[in-house]
């Protein structure tokens, strides 16, 4: 029944809340579809925590999203062995780079005075959560290695008959639970979007290849 709801029927909870949610939050608070940067109250930690958390989490994602979107041409390319530990390797060192900025970006959340101030309890809970997810992955690929083999055979049929809304949980409900607990995490993640400073995901900048040059300006005192 656990396994049922966490995998059949959380998933769908999570993008719906996620979908409605942003748009509401668009749509009334405007202003906060943003990472609300703090770069300017303080730059040094946040350039070492934002720089391998993103770079490794741009690997990891489209590694995730191509398995899933390409599954028969995932399967031929990792049907060699050279290509096999090549992938492997990159995805962990691309996760532990991930673990690496995000702690960073989180200790620096919970050190700094300047950005405690502006720190919210969302922020904090999110960057465990996250934390958490990427401890998780990094357990599977070294516990359960050759996930790039496997998951196509299990995670991609998973996720696709979510999609046609016939959920099917018998590929991934024999799985290890920490494999397991690395889905149900996904989606509690997903789920928090709308909350969060998650939502920043779906704002992309092209408007700062418009927009006039902003000066600023620190007022001082003598």
């Amino acid at each position: 029944m656990l396994d049922l709801f966490f995998l059949a029927g959380l998933p769908y909870v999570a993008v719906f809340t996620m979908v409605v949610g942003s748009i509401y939050r668009f749509n009334s608070n405007r202003f906060s579809y943003s990472a609300l940067s703090s770069q300017f109250l303080e730059n040094d930690k946040v350039f070492w925590g934002s720089l391998p958390w993103h770079l490794g989490l741009g690997i990891v994602f489209f590694g995730h999203l191509i398995a899933f979107l390409f599954p028969r041409f995932w399967q031929n390319l990792t049907s060699g062995g050279t290509v096999v530990i090549l992938i492997e390797s990159t995805g962990l060192a691309a996760a532990v780079a991930c673990f690496i900025g995000l702690l960073v970006l989180f200790i620096r959340r919970l050190f700094t005075s300047r950005i405690q101030a502006v720190t919210s309890t969302m922020d904090l809970v999110i960057l465990l959560l996250l934390l958490v997810q990427i401890v998780l992955g990094i357990l599977t690929a070294v516990l359960y290695p050759w996930g790039s083999s496997w998951a196509p055979g299990t995670m991609s049929p998973y996720l696709w008959s979510l999609v046609s809304f016939s959920p099917n949980i018998a590929f991934v409900e024999n799985l290890p639970i920490i494999v397991k607990l690395h889905l149900i995490f996904a989606w509690v993640i997903v789920l928090l979007i709308p909350f969060s400073r998650l939502v920043h995901a779906f704002s992309l900048p092209f408007r700062y290849f418009t927009r006039p040059p902003q000066v600023v300006i620190w007022n001082r005192r003598k």
